[in-house]
């Protein structure tokens, strides 16, 4: 009994293939490239193969067929799980005009106490300089130039391999941008819990009295027992400004001299992160999550639609349900 798979030995560029030993639990070869016809002088080299696990590849299915027509082919629970996830993604990356707004508390969810963060205590990272804004809209208008080209080459018929071949990006690139009706846009990251936040009651407490001087509350903060850096008190004062401190550098300010400021940005999610609500027991949703996945069904109705086909796939998936997989 073996499972094969391919692993990226240059991400999104050069990957090969590796067969492990089902049995055994453990590796027994990695072939140069994932190539079916590297796999079926394999095969045909161990004929004592039975019964193989892949998953949904090509290659890999005309390799086995070539190379080992007597053994049994597998496709794995954590494959079809996987597919399921992607297809999940790529509808709501269709719907990313109405549920890209929608916040999800912090990916640390083993805090289900009262203290813990929720979704409305995001606070935007510290304003970027000029230069910083100005390198971040160049990106995203080489990200827009290259999803056009994918959409275009895919319009003509292209395979999705030989358009990453072609621009020479991953596959996975090229799948997100070909399944999506919009423009995907990079959503912000979350904030993540930090040694601060134990003090933020006091910081809070504090700005109400008016101090605004990072290196005054940090100062007090040390007395306190906080291990942090001076950094990410000012961080965390700077975020908070409406006015520039004297000291503040030139680089945070406009040529004018105004205050640049927070971003202002509203904070949403990705297709990524918002998946996993489709797919995760309701019962082990917390109740921040629980809100965010009535919102994206209220938004829209593909998940309405979708949620329940997911949850009875992972259902018959995970207790092993054969006779419900045909139907």
């Amino acid at each position: 009994m073996i499972g094969v798979d391919d692993f990226s030995v240059r991400r999104g560029r050069r990957f090969g293939t590796i067969i492990v030993d089902l049995e055994r639990h453990r590796p027994i070869e990695l072939l140069a490239d994932r190539s079916a016809s590297t796999l079926t002088a394999w095969l045909k080299a161990h004929p004592s193969a039975q019964t193989i696990g892949r998953d949904g590849s090509k290659e890999y299915a005309r390799a086995i067929v070539a190379g080992a027509p007597e053994a049994v082919e597998v496709l794995d629970r954590g494959h079809l799980l996987k597919n399921l996830r992607e297809a999940l993604e790529r509808m709501l990356d269709r719907n990313q005009k109405v549920l890209g707004r929608i916040a999800l508390p912090s990916s640390k969810r083993a805090e289900k106490t009262p203290g813990s963060q929720r979704a409305s205590d995001y606070t935007p990272p510290p304003p970027r300089s000029p230069r910083e804004r100005a390198r971040s809209k160049a990106a995203r208008k080489r990200r827009r130039v290259r999803y056009k080209k994918v959409r275009t080459l895919h319009s003509r018929g292209m395979s999705l391999r030989a358009i990453a071949n072609k621009l020479g990006i991953s596959r996975y690139a090229v799948k997100r941008y070909a399944n999506a009706d919009t423009f995907p846009e990079h959503r912000p990251h979350r904030r993540q819990p930090s040694m601060l936040d134990p003090y933020e009651p006091y910081l809070k407490e504090r700005w109400k009295e008016g101090c605004r001087n990072g290196m005054q509350l940090w100062r007090e903060l040390r007395e306190r027992g906080y291990p942090g850096s001076r950094k990410r008190v000012a961080q965390w004062v700077q975020q908070r400004r409406k006015e520039p401190a004297a000291s503040t550098p030139n680089k945070y300010l406009s040529r004018s001299g105004e205050f640049l400021g927070r971003s202002g940005a509203s904070h949403g999610s990705s297709p990524r992160q918002q998946v996993w609500l489709l797919l995760r027991d309701p019962e082990d949703l917390i109740d921040d999550e629980q809100d965010a996945l009535r919102q994206m069904q209220e938004a829209c109705e593909e998940v309405v639609a979708a949620y329940p086909l997911a949850q009875q796939f992972v259902r018959m998936i995970r207790l092993r349900k054969v006779a419900a997989l045909d139907p």
